[in-house]
């Protein structure tokens, strides 16, 4: 697992990043201000669902990369699915004096 610190305006944001892509959540572990509020079994995760078939970024085609920024921690490069579907997402964690916000 790959942990990143990362400081934003009163929040201090610790981020767990699996190494491998066989992980079993993509963010499995987030502490703000020393507090955890995602661990273990509640991690983040993203799945798309149709009738026959199921995918997840519970089994990714590669390593996801982390870009923080000035107000935002980017996740990019979050690939899943097959040779019928390909998913390719982005996720955008933004950071101000109120909240964090998740945006895929």
């Amino acid at each position: 697992m790959k942990a990143l610190s990362i400081f934003f305006l009163a929040w201090i944001l610790a981020f767990t990043f699996p190494g491998t892509v066989d992980a079993q959540q993509l963010v499995p572990c987030l502490e703000v201000n020393g507090q955890k509020v995602i661990e273990g079994g509640t991690g983040i995760f993203s799945q798309v669902k149709t009738l026959s078939k199921t995918w997840s970024t519970l089994s990714m085609d590669s390593s996801p990369e982390v870009e923080p920024g000035r107000h935002s921690v980017r996740v990019k490069g979050i690939r899943y699915g097959d040779a019928g579907l390909k998913i390719d997402e982005t996720w955008t964690f933004t950071i101000t004096d109120e909240d964090i916000t998740l945006h895929i």
